[in-house]
C-alpha cells in the first residue's frame, strides 16, 4: 500500500490520506445486496479488526473503524428492528391514557382500544406474511395503525353515545351508529386507501412497500372498528358497563372517574418512561482491537517476470467486440460508459475498455494520471489506442476529447 501510495496522483493521496498524515481510508467495493447481508459482512469485519488471528496486528497507537453508506444503512437497520416494537407499544400507550383521561371511563377507553389491538396484531401478522422488506418508511407501520383504527373507534362509540342519550336502546343506537357514521367514514377511508394503494406501482421498492403498509394498515384499521366495536360496545352497554342513555351524562360518576384518571396517568407515565429509556439508550461498545509495538518494514513491489509480447497485431487490424456488459473495474466502466455515450456500440466499447486494462495495468493508470483533470497527453494517447484498435471512429474519438 505504501509503494501504490508513493506512485499514485497527488489529488488521489489527499483524497485517501490526510494531510497530517494521521488518518487513511481503504476503498472496497461492495456489490449490490440487501442490508441484512451487508450487515453480517460488517460484523465479519469488525471481528476481524479486533481480533485478526493470524493476520498482521494494527500498530500499537492505530485504530481502525468501518464507515460509509454501507455503514448508515446497517445502523439505521439495526435501530429500525431494535424499536419498531417499542414505537408501537408507546403509541398504545399514548393513545390508551389520552382517551381514558378524556372520557374520565376507564371501560369506555378500554373498549376504543380493543379493535385497536386487534389491528395492530393483524398488520403486523399480514406484513409478515407478505414479507415485506423492513425501511424507514414501514416502520411507521404500527403507530399508523394506532392513530387510524383509534380514530375510527371514537367516531363510532362517540356517535353511539349520542343515541344513546337522546333515549334510543342498544340495538337502536348501534344500528344508527353505523348506519350513518360507519358510511361516512368508510367512504373516507377508502379514498385515503386508493391514494395510498397507487405508491404501490412506484418502480422504487421503498415507495412500493411503503404504498402496500399503509394500505393494508388502512384497510385493517377500517375492518377491525367496523366489525368490532358496534357488537361490543352493545354488549358491553347492556351489562351496565358504561355510563350511557337519557339523563346519564358521561363522566359524571365519581368512583369511575377517579379509576380513568389513575389508569390514564399510568399508562401515560408508561409511555413517557418507554420514550425516555429509548432516547437514553446506550450504545452497544465494540471490542478494541489486538495491537502490536512491532513496526513493520514497507512492502516492496518485485520486479516485473512477465516477458513481453514478441507478437503484434497488423496496423489495419480490428480486434472484435466484446460482449455488451458494462465491465465492473473503476477506470474500465467508465470509460464504457464514456464511449457508450458518444454513440460507440456497447460490445465495442467492451472491448476498448477490456484492451485498455490488458495492455496497462489499473493501477499503473491510476499512477500516470488518468483521474487528474486535465489528463496527461500520454494517458489520452493510451485511451485512443484502445479505442482505434477496437473500431471506434475518429469522429467518435473526436466527441470522447
Amino acid at each position: 500500500m505504501l509503494e501504490a501510495f508513493k506512485v499514485a496522483p497527488t489529488s488521489l493521496q489527499q483524497l485517501m490520506v490526510a494531510d497530517n498524515g494521521n488518518a487513511a481510508q481503504v476503498l472496497f467495493q461492495v456489490g449490490p445486496s440487501s442490508l441484512e447481508v451487508r450487515s453480517t459482512v460488517l460484523d465479519k469485519v469488525n471481528a476481524t479488526i479486533a481480533d485478526p488471528g493470524d493476520q498482521a496486528l494494527l500498530p500499537k497507537d492505530a485504530t481502525a473503524t468501518t464507515g460509509g453508506l454501507a455503514v448508515v444503512g446497517v445502523g439505521l437497520l439495526d435501530n429500525i428492528t431494535a424499536n419498531r416494537a417499542q414505537l408501537t407499544i408507546v403509541a398504545l400507550l399514548l393513545v390508551a391514557a389520552f382517551l381514558i383521561l378524556r372520557y374520565r371511563d376507564l371501560v369506555r377507553g378500554l373498549l376504543t382500544m380493543v379493535p385497536v389491538c386487534l389491528a395492530v396484531g393483524t398488520s403486523a401478522v399480514l406484513v409478515r406474511t407478505l414479507g415485506i422488506t423492513l425501511s424507514p418508511l414501514t416502520t411507521v407501520g404500527g403507530p399508523l395503525v394506532v392513530a387510524t383504527c383509534a380514530e375510527f373507534s371514537v367516531l363510532l362509540i362517540d356517535r353511539y353515545a349520542e343515541e344513546r342519550g337522546r333515549g334510543l336502546d342498544p340495538t337502536e343506537s348501534t344500528n344508527v351508529a353505523a348506519a350513518r357514521t360507519g358510511r361516512a367514514f368508510f367512504t373516507s377511508a377508502l379514498t385515503t386507501l386508493g391514494g395510498f394503494a397507487v405508491l404501490m406501482f412506484s418502480s422504487l421498492p421503498l415507495l412500493s412497500d411503503f404504498g402496500m403498509v399503509v394500505t393494508i394498515n388502512i384497510a385493517v384499521a377500517l375492518l377491525a372498528a367496523l366489525v368490532v366495536v358496534p357488537p361490543l360496545v352493545k354488549a358491553a352497554d347492556e351489562r351496565h358497563l358504561l355510563v350511557m342513555g337519557a339523563g346519564t351524562p358521561v363522566g359524571k360518576n365519581h368512583r369511575r372517574a377517579v379509576m380513568a384518571g389513575v389508569a390514564g396517568v399510568a399508562a401515560l407515565a408508561g409511555g413517557l418512561v418507554m420514550v425516555a429509556d429509548a432516547v437514553h439508550q446506550k450504545t452497544v461498545s465494540v471490542a478494541a482491537a489486538r495491537t502490536t509495538d512491532r513496526v513493520e518494514v514497507p512492502a516492496t513491489i518485485p520486479a516485473s517476470t512477465t516477458a513481453a509480447p514478441t507478437t503484434s497485431l497488423a496496423p489495419d487490424a480490428t480486434l472484435p467486440a466484446g460482449p455488451a456488459e458494462r465491465p465492473t473495474g473503476l477506470i474500465a466502466g467508465v470509460f464504457y460508459d464514456a464511449l457508450v455515450a458518444v454513440g460507440v456500440d456497447s460490445g465495442i466499447a467492451r472491448c476498448a475498455a477490456d484492451d485498455l486494462l490488458a495492455t496497462t495495468p489499473e493501477a499503473d493508470l491510476m499512477a500516470m494520471g488518468i483521474a487528474d483533470n486535465p489528463r496527461p497527453a500520454a494517458v489520452n494517447a493510451m485511451l485512443a489506442t484502445s479505442a482505434t484498435r477496437c473500431g471506434v471512429t475518429p469522429e467518435q474519438l473526436a466527441k470522447l476529447a
